[in-house]
């Protein structure tokens, strides 16, 4: 698993447009409401909440470390 600098090492070589090289979250998957294989609303809602708040968390710390950059 890398680590947040060694993400910010990537994304500064690859370029923000590349995410799929430098971000950690992957596997999201589509809310699947009104379809058979639905778990019902709650859940849904549950699934695409913890996604987002993870990759927030994630871009938060990324831009911590670009601001440590900057500042040293």
């Amino acid at each position: 698993m890398k680590t947040i600098e060694e993400r910010v090492d990537i994304l500064l070589r690859e370029g923000v447009d590349n995410p799929k090289k430098w971000a950690t979250i992957h596997g999201y998957e589509e809310p699947t409401w009104g379809t058979n294989d639905s778990h019902g609303w709650a859940t849904e809602y549950r699934k695409l909440r913890d996604h987002h708040l993870e990759e927030t968390k994630f871009l938060f710390d990324v831009i911590r470390e670009l601001v440590k950059r900057i500042n040293e």
